[in-house]
């Protein structure tokens, strides 16, 4: 999950408004917990981790698609989008 869906998700959760405060108390409740844990059970706190997972698979699947073919895979951007990356040799043998 990328930072930004992950603050969006708080605000979100904690009903925060979307401003700048509100960025910085989801910021500051994110960095302080201990555990890396969060919980979300507000749908709309929901949509937003659920629709951002999504663009990130079809990402992964994207680069794992590349690379079977033997190419490189690159993040183009935040939003999980895979571009094909330079192509350099491949190793034929072990290293």
């Amino acid at each position: 999950m990328f930072g930004r869906t992950l603050v969006d998700g708080i605000m979100q959760e904690k009903n925060l408004p979307m401003t700048d405060a509100g960025y910085r108390q989801a910021v500051s409740y994110a960095l302080a917990s201990r555990d890396h844990s969060f919980r979300f059970v507000r749908p709309t706190a929901l949509k937003v981790i659920n629709e951002s997972q999504g663009m990130m698979n079809a990402g992964l699947l994207k680069g794992c698609e590349l690379i079977k073919q033997g190419k490189s895979a690159l993040w183009a951007d935040m939003q999980a989008t895979v571009i094909e990356g330079p192509h350099f040799p491949m190793p034929t043998g072990p290293r």
